[in-house]
């Protein structure tokens, strides 16, 4: 990805130098996009400089106030203090890509460049290199990028930091006007370009575009008040923070002119990242009169205290700008100002390695013979010649216990696909962790780093599940061939009017009385004994009645023509609402409750987000599951890091109705998050329990499994959802007396059950809600 963006740039820079262009001796109009100085390009994603010049519509000066409708009006067209912003690119499809490129000598007097920007991006969830994007560099003349931190590039994704959503058919990422600053002091006098780009998706139906401006500012404290016994200093404006020396964190800071001779300084910080030090220096007496340029070296670690400077330890290794105003607090005013460029020596070396046990290390001047296993720590310090430095060198060696490759691995080598398979070897091998690897076509669910692990095979591909030594001084691996058998299965939607019986696809159920929308299993084994699975969704719709009208008479004549006409009742799809909820009801977005065939024909705007999978008594209320688990082979959640039992939380015994009576997952959900940290217990944090999902209670998965298979299944992958059977997943519950190191899983495969899993293991979270 690095490459591809540095061959774009590349070419980008070469056909900009094919268009003429004028350099301003200072700091230009950013709002003024037909001015000499400025190229501007067009083309599409795949290259937006392939032609130049300013398109109406794409490259747009907005000199009114509004809002952006695509941000539902929350954008402001112009921002505070500003009269007139660039909109570059638009809210239409194409794959459209433009650019606008300013070149400009650096101000001595004003280096700060200050841009304030906005940007706009449709989310269509494409691959990442064909999303919309944002870019802003600043560069040198010849196009590289004058600091690490001078670019920022954004494509489109959620969970931007900074960035808002609307959610529509397809979601909108959009940020508020943002003020971004860069000290471009070591380009003084020097060329520099800023561009901005903005890309459509590649795909050519979705958009990005973005609003911006810029100017440039001095780089030196100021005083912006001074009275009595006190005088304010004042950093440049629009940066994302400030640090001052005495601790303040305002633009300003205010100091007494009656403390004598003073060392201040203030540490600014841009929205990207990007740093520097202002530092002033008050004085009604030993202050410089002249402006005057000072260049130093310092080692690693080491403070910088002259030249009225007063640095702190420099802890990063390079050459830095600073810069120091002289002020006389008698007569509130600036006598000169100084910049330093100071050159920070590398002191401190740290070598992280590792051998095996029995080996020597003898590297970097170290002669260390044959270690016991484990952390070995040691130092070397070394005189400087040349930049009168001394080094510190710091070794972390790992001796790394040598060990022996078990014989064999044992667990079913012709396992069923869409199952879950225990491996293992037995013995001890002297390792504390070990590695292991599966094919292509399957997945660890849990285990990877013990003697035993848990692999899913997704499919019937043949592979080696292999036991590696994970330090290196093992005598090699370990295969075992595996050749999973298919599961087949098959998903058969179906419709029947009332009063009729279905004996089709394997299915025998006999007259259908009642209207609805019901789900049915066939389950039989192949020859090689792994399942055969059928699913039938069946619609079963009123029968209507019909009678034969006739317009005519009744007594006809031979030959004579006639016009019947056929009259329905009880002909319409729509089943009506019986007053009681029911097992697979559609829960909605806006918290209602649909019958499922309703929201199948005609969803009327509502969006699923779960299911009714339980319903009491009164049929008003119950208990609805998320159309969408986190799978713990990608989410690789855990019950929580440490083994304690949780105050508050009831111990469930292994008893059925022990676990039948565990149904109370919310209060279970909320003592785990009340006891634990987010950080510590990621199953209990990992629902959206703000907004009434909690984790469910062993009784409650048990009841779940029931209905899933019964009434739900076919349900959630209709509502968009996911099929998440087979799948073994975390519960709110812990199991009673010595097994406080252990939570309750429940195994959502076909026959189902619970079981102890250790908290620090890998599952899947499920979450439910009460309604």
């Amino acid at each position: 990805m690095k490459n591809t963006l540095l061959s774009l740039f590349f070419f980008a820079f070469f056909i900009s130098k094919l268009h003429a262009y004028t350099v301003s001796p200072t700091c230009p109009d950013f709002t003024d996009i037909n001015a000499s100085y400025v190229e501007a390009f067009y083309g599409n994603t795949g290259n937006p400089f392939t032609n130049s010049g300013v398109v109406l519509g794409r490259h747009t000066e907005i000199t009114t106030q509004g809002t952006d409708p695509n941000t539902g009006n929350a954008l402001q067209l112009l921002p505070a203090g500003e009269s007139k912003v660039i909109r570059l690119g638009n809210d239409q499809v194409g794959a459209q890509a433009e650019a606008l490129t300013y070149h400009f000598i650096v101000d001595k007097d004003n280096p700060i460049l200050l841009v304030k920007f906005a940007v706009i991006m449709e989310d269509p969830n494409h691959d990442f290199s064909s999303q919309p994007r944002f870019i802003m560099r600043i560069m040198d003349k010849n196009g590289k990028l004058i600091e690490a931190c001078s670019e920022y590039d954004v494509t489109a994704g959620a969970g931007i930091p900074g960035f808002q959503t609307i959610n529509k058919i397809t979601p909108i990422h959009w940020r508020d006007w943002t003020n971004v600053g860069l000290d471009m002091s070591a380009f003084a006098g020097q060329e520099v370009q800023v561009q901005f780009t903005t890309y459509d998706c590649a795909g050519g139906a979705h958009y990005g575009y973005a609003y911006f401006t810029a100017k440039c500012a001095s780089n030196k404290l100021q005083i912006n008040a001074c009275t009595g016994n006190n005088f304010t200093l004042e950093a440049p404006a629009d940066f994302s923070s400030y640090l001052w020396d005495n601790g303040d964190k305002t633009r300003t800071s205010t100091r007494n002119k009656t403390a004598g001779d003073m060392s201040m300084s203030c540490l600014v910080t841009s929205a990207t990242g990007c740093q520097f030090r202002l530092s002033a220096y008050a004085s009604s007496s030993v202050i410089p009169t002249q402006n005057t340029d000072y260049t130093a070296t310092v080692c690693e670690g080491q403070p910088y205290k002259q030249n009225f400077y007063n640095l702190p330890a420099q802890t990063q290794v390079g050459t830095f700008s600073y810069y120091n105003t002289f002020f006389n607090p008698n007569t509130c005013s600036s006598s000169a100002t100084s910049t330093l460029q100071l050159t920070v020596l590398q002191t401190f070396y740290h070598i992280k390695t590792a051998i095996c046990q029995g080996e020597d290390y003898t590297k970097n001047n170290f002669n260390i013979i044959q270690p016991a296993a484990g952390v070995l720590m040691d130092t070397l310090r070394y005189k400087s010649k040349s930049t009168a430095c001394d080094s510190i060198v710091c070794l972390e060696l790992t001796v790394n216990s040598s060990f022996n490759m078990p014989n064999s691995i044992t667990g079913d080598t012709s396992p069923c696909s869409n199952r879950l398979v225990n491996y293992s070897f037995a013995g001890n091998t002297g390792l504390t962790d070990y590695l292991w690897e599966v094919p292509a076509n399957a997945s660890i669910v849990s285990g990877q780093g013990f003697n035993q692990i848990t692999v899913y095979f997704n499919d019937a591909t043949p592979g080696n599940i292999v036991l590696k030594g994970e330090n290196g001084c093992g005598t090699g691996a370990i295969p075992l061939p595996v050749k999973p058998r298919r599961t087949y299965e098959t998903l058969i939607t179906d419709s029947i009017c009332t009063g009729n019986v279905y004996n089709k696809h394997s299915f025998n159920l006999g007259k259908q009385d009642i209207a609805g929308y019901y789900t049915y299993e066939h389950r039989e084994k192949t020859i090689l004994g792994c399942d055969s699975i059928t699913t039938l969704e069946l619609f079963v719709f009123p029968t209507p009645t019909v009678k034969i009208v006739t317009q005519n008479d009744t007594v006809l004549c031979s030959n004579q023509p006639i016009t019947l006409h056929a009259l329905a009742n009880n002909a319409s799809a729509n089943f009506g609402q019986t007053g009681k909820i029911a097992p697979g009801d559609v829960y909605c977005t806006d918290g209602s409750i649909v019958k499922a065939l309703d929201y199948l024909l005609n969803p009327n705007g509502k969006t699923a987000a779960g299911i009714v999978f339980y319903v009491d008594g009164s049929g008003q209320h119950g208990w609805i599951v998320d159309l969408k688990p986190k799978y713990f082979p990608i989410d690789n959640i855990v019950w929580s890091y440490t083994n304690n039992s949780i105050p508050g939380l009831p111990q469930t015994g292994w008893d059925y109705l022990d676990i039948a009576s565990d149904l109370d997952g919310y209060s279970n959900t909320r003592a785990i998050r009340n006891a634990l940290p987010q950080n510590n217990s990621v199953a209990a944090w990992a629902v959206d329990f703000n907004n009434g999902w909690y984790l469910p209670s062993v009784g409650q998965s048990s009841l779940l499994h029931g209905i899933y298979y019964s009434h739900i299944r076919g349900m959630t992958s209709r509502c968009g959802g996911t099929d998440w059977g087979s799948g073994s997943y975390w519960t709110s519950s812990e199991p009673g007396g010595f097994t406080s190191p252990n939570a309750f899983v429940f195994d959502f495969g076909y026959m189902g059950g619970s079981g102890a899993h250790g908290k620090m293991g890998s599952n899947g979270v499920i979450q439910v809600r009460n309604f």
